[in-house]
């Protein structure tokens, strides 16, 4: 593109043009301060956790299900707990029914239509070890450690029903579900995409292996966010499901464990580096806006508006305020203005997914047209 060359020339930070021309432009990190308001101690080791509404489900290794009132982030309260007499690893909500994935009784179905008296309404049990559950209607997703990905039917909670299953080559570890496609991690083995529009016979119909050890998993459009262990967070494109390529990394400063996703922002569990807040609005550079140690180890994330909820092992559940972290999409180089040098990315960019700012795989006039309204100092 010769006419950004001729821009470059004459523009009054023709360094800052240099670095987009040669793909060099990094944003700053350490732009938000997180901080942790609240906290409560639970039993035991917090491995996982879910929220619905003012209500956290905490997955306790020994101690089963802990629902904490989280009315209140700065002085959350545990009002009810369910004990699995098993080890519990993975969590999921749906309406008034919670899903726990135990070791070696499968998964089971809590009523938590009273939070103060949760009690097992029904259960299944799977071939192998249950390590994380996702549900999409009256569908559950289970991973099964060796024996792959499970399909139940939960449709009579009382009484829910595997329908179908398919291998995958390692130790299937997590699981989200995005319309009728499912993704798994799979250790070693890295991301599995799963066709499960047809629920009795789900099909691995694309993988891409990662570096590390791939843990949690989170999807936004279509980008998958893998929490990669000693590898960071790993971003993948997962537009050509059949054919998912890594776009980037970061890495961060332990071992990534789980993450979750909000609008540009992901959010990493680092186990002892605690919460990292990271800026993924430009897919092909995301990077570290800020970060929290907790007290434990930070093993999984959930998010309820600008409130992070962490399960840190040791440390129960720690509440994090993060409305401090504001991210500025356009702002690709973090200087905290839109402005020429981000025009400039943006059209070098053009045609593929550095400055994809509304996730649909490319950076396209939609783009432009969204850096344009964002012009001026970031909020």
């Amino acid at each position: 593109m010769r006419f950004l060359t001729d821009l470059c020339a004459h523009a009054a930070i023709p360094l800052s043009c240099v670095m987009v021309m040669s793909g060099l432009a990094r944003p700053a990190s350490g732009q938000c301060d997180p901080t942790i308001i609240g906290s409560v101690d639970t039993p035991d080791w917090s491995l996982d956790i879910a929220i619905s509404g003012t209500i956290a489900y905490v997955i306790e290794r020994n101690s089963g299900l802990q629902v904490i009132d989280v009315s209140n982030p700065q002085s959350p309260v545990i009002i009810g707990s369910v004990d699995m007499q098993d080890l519990t690893y993975g969590v999921a909500i749906s309406g008034t029914v919670v899903y726990v994935a135990t070791r070696s009784s499968g998964v089971q179905l809590i009523d938590v239509s009273n939070p103060e008296t949760p009690f097992i309404l029904g259960s299944v049990d799977t071939p192998d070890l249950s390590a994380h559950v996702a549900i999409s209607g009256t569908i559950a997703y289970v991973t099964n450690w060796e024996s792959g990905l499970q399909v139940i039917d939960v449709s009579n909670p009382a009484a829910p029903v595997i329908i179908g299953f398919v291998d995958t080559p390692g130790y299937a570890y997590d699981v989200a579900i995005s319309g009728t496609v499912a993704y798994v991690t799979d250790f070693h083995e890295g991301l599995h995409i799963i066709d499960v529009s047809n629920p009795l016979a789900p099909t691995i119909i694309g993988s891409v292996n990662t570096p590390g050890s791939a843990r949690e998993v989170a999807i936004s459009g279509t980008v998958a966010y893998v929490a990669d262990f000693f590898w960071g967070l790993q971003v993948i494109d997962v537009s050509n499901p059949v054919a998912p390529i890594i776009l980037s990394r970061v890495d961060t400063p332990y071992r990534a464990q789980g993450v979750a996703i909000s609008g540009t922002v992901a959010y990493v569990a680092d186990w002892d580096s605690g919460l990292q807040v990271i800026d993924v609005s430009n897919t092909a550079a995301p990077f570290i806006l800020g970060s929290v140690d907790t007290p434990g180890r930070a093993e999984s994330v959930a998010i309820s508006g600008t409130v992070i909820f962490v399960a840190d092992l040791e440390s129960g559940l720690q509440v994090i305020d993060v409305s401090q972290c504001v991210v500025c999409p356009a702002d690709t180089d973090g200087s905290g203005t839109v402005d020429v040098v981000d025009l400039l990315f943006l059209l070098a960019a053009w045609g593929s997914p550095a400055a994809d700012l509304d996730g649909n795989g490319t950076t396209d006039v939609t783009d432009l047209l969204a850096l344009l309204a964002e012009w001026g100092a970031c909020p």
